[in-house]
């Protein structure tokens, strides 16, 4: 975090096993880590870059400072996760209670993932991406993947359009769909979805994404994010769609919300493929933390 529009290039000091001094690097990239314009007198993210050097051990600890020779006052142990021989399909990461700092732990559990996952996505705990189609996330991710290559595109980010799940539209709990588990009992939702790029989340691919805000990749390994070129638009009906679990349409202004969604619902159970599964594993959780009898 800096509190300039442009800051100095810091320089990085590398500590390797049994360092008695650190090792310095230079700065290769420093990426402003936002979505939006930066302004003065704030305090603004940026993700900074250092080279280690091929045929190099990982560090075990980093840190900034001003010049080569500079004092350190800051340090940071280096996560260093191997890369398994095959790498898991989605890391999924929540939101915290933060607005202008939250791209920094976003961008934190994509680079906490990179080694392990192919894909990580950052949602709200009242969002869910529903496949269309496909048996799960990453069936209909590779999917996409496939007709994105087929078009030239090697998308960064896999962005699906909103349908909102309204909380009165309420199945009735049972012994197999306890009250407790609320995206399951709302299987009710709007035939119209939001337009493309508004209210969208996304799944990020891991082999290209390096820094993320809430709602698609800010930055590639090549640089900053090609609108065009880096994002895919999911298919709602043959794809997939966000479903939005909510009391109301986003936004502050509910007329268009009364008019053209709330009246026009569908029952849509795609997600009741995974009901069994669901149910009987989240009530073992439940009993094992002491939560149910």
């Amino acid at each position: 975090m800096a509190d300039s529009t442009s800051p100095p290039t810091p320089v990085c000091h590398l500590w390797y096993e049994n360092d008695l001094a650190p090792t310095a690097s230079s700065t290769v990239r420093i990426d402003y880590v936002h979505w939006q314009d930066r302004v003065s007198g704030a305090w603004l993210p940026y993700l900074v870059t250092c080279r280690i050097g091929k045929g190099v051990h990982m560090p075990k600890v980093a840190a900034l400072v001003g010049y080569s020779c500079g004092p350190t006052t800051n340090a940071l142990r280096i996560l260093n996760q191997e890369q398994p021989q095959v790498k898991k399909d989605l890391a999924l990461c929540h939101k915290f209670t933060l607005f202008t700092t939250e791209n920094i732990p976003y961008t934190d559990c994509l680079l906490r993932h990179l080694a392990t996952h192919r894909y990580v996505a950052v949602w709200d705990m009242d969002e869910f991406i529903v496949p269309a189609t496909e048996s799960s996330l990453p069936a209909m991710l590779d999917a996409a993947r496939a007709r994105a290559t087929e078009q030239g595109l090697k998308p960064t980010s896999y962005l699906a359009r909103c349908s909102y799940y309204f909380n009165d539209q309420v199945e009735e709990a049972t012994s197999d769909l306890p009250e407790y588990l609320h995206l399951m009992r709302h299987v009710t939702r709007t035939v119209k979805v939001t337009p493309p790029r508004i209210f969208t989340k996304s799944v990020h691919d891991t082999s290209r994404a390096l820094g993320l805000h809430a709602h698609f990749a800010l930055l590639t390994l090549g640089g900053d994010i090609d609108r065009d070129r880096d994002l895919y638009h999911l298919y709602p009906a043959t794809e997939g769609h966000l479903a939005h679990y909510r009391a109301t349409c986003q936004g502050e202004d509910q007329q268009e919300c009364q008019e053209l969604y709330r009246p026009y619902l569908t029952r849509d159970t795609a997600m009741w493929r995974h009901r069994p599964a669901v149910t009987s594993r989240t009530k073992a959780v439940l009993q094992i933390l002491g939560l149910l009898p």
